[in-house]
């Protein structure tokens, strides 16, 4: 139960961190080491 959550909150995390990294590429920004995952 507990290791299912942890192992959702990090998916949700990696997932919201290539949104964000893909949405500053289309706004002509490259991606900061301090962005990845």
């Amino acid at each position: 139960m507990l290791y299912g959550v942890i192992r959702a909150a990090v998916r949700d995390g990696i997932i919201q961190a290539h949104e964000r990294r893909r949405q500053n590429e289309e706004a002509g920004f490259t991606p900061q080491e301090s962005d990845l995952p």
